[in-house]
C-alpha cells in the first residue's frame, strides 16, 4: 500500500496528470472505499462499479478539482454521492422493507472476534448496530471503522459538526438501551469495545 504521508502533495501531482500519484491514491484508498460502498449498496458488483466510477470521474475532471487538505473524507463524500444516484437492487430485502435509500448496514465481519464461540456476540452486535437509524449507523461506521474525525464526518454527510456529535451520542444512547446487548454483557461479562471507547 502506498505511503500517503503527504496527501496534499500527492493530490496536487495527481491533478497535474501524474499517473503514479493517481495510482497511489487508488491503491491506498480502494479497499476502504469499496467496503464503504458495499455497506450501502449491499451488492459487490455495484460497490466495485461505484468505486471505479469515482476514480474515472476524478481522473477525467482532475484539472478542474480543487486543492484538498484531507483526501480520505473528500473521497468518501464523492463516493457517497455516486452511490446515492444508483438504484437499489431489487433483491435487496432492506429496500423492500422500506428502509432509506442505500442505508448502510454492518456485517459480522466488521468485528474482529478472536474465538469461534464468540460468534453469538458478533451476531448480536451486528444486529443491534443495524437496528440504529440509517444516519446514526453511517456516522458510527465512519467514526469507529474509518476513524474519521467529527468534522470529516460532517463533510461526508453534508451536515454540521454538532449534528455529527448528536448522531453519535444518540446512537450510543440507543445501543445501551438494547435488551439483547445488555443480556450479552451480563452473560459474558463483555462490553463491546465500540461502546467502551465512546466519548464525545
Amino acid at each position: 500500500m502506498a505511503d500517503l504521508t503527504n496527501q496534499v502533495l500527492i493530490w496536487k501531482e495527481f491533478k497535474q496528470g501524474n499517473q503514479s500519484a493517481f495510482s497511489d491514491l487508488y491503491h491506498h484508498y480502494y479497499e476502504s472505499l469499496y467496503f464503504y460502498a458495499l455497506r450501502s449498496t449491499r451488492c459487490p458488483v455495484q460497490a466495485q462499479e461505484c468505486v471505479q466510477d469515482l476514480f474515472v470521474t476524478l481522473w477525467n475532471r482532475r484539472e478542474r478539482l480543487g486543492d484538498v487538505q484531507q483526501v480520505k473524507p473528500y473521497l468518501f463524500k464523492a463516493l457517497r454521492s455516486i452511490v446515492g444516484r444508483r438504484p437499489l437492487s431489487l433483491n435487496d430485502p432492506l429496500s423492500r422493507a422500506g428502509e432509506a435509500t442505500h442505508a448502510m448496514v454492518f456485517s459480522p465481519e466488521d468485528f474482529l472476534i478472536q474465538r469461534e464461540d464468540d460468534a453469538y456476540r458478533q451476531d448480536t452486535l451486528t444486529t443491534v448496530l443495524n437496528g440504529l437509524p440509517p444516519r446514526q449507523r453511517e456516522a458510527v461506521y465512519l467514526k469507529y471503522y474509518e476513524e474519521l474525525s467529527y468534522q470529516q464526518i460532517a463533510e461526508v454527510l453534508h451536515i454540521n459538526y454538532q449534528s455529527v456529535v448528536n448522531l453519535i451520542y444518540q446512537a450510543f444512547k440507543q445501543l445501551k438501551q438494547q435488551p439483547t446487548l445488555r443480556k450479552l454483557i451480563v452473560q459474558y461479562q463483555w462490553l463491546p469495545l465500540l461502546i467502551c471507547s465512546y466519548a464525545v
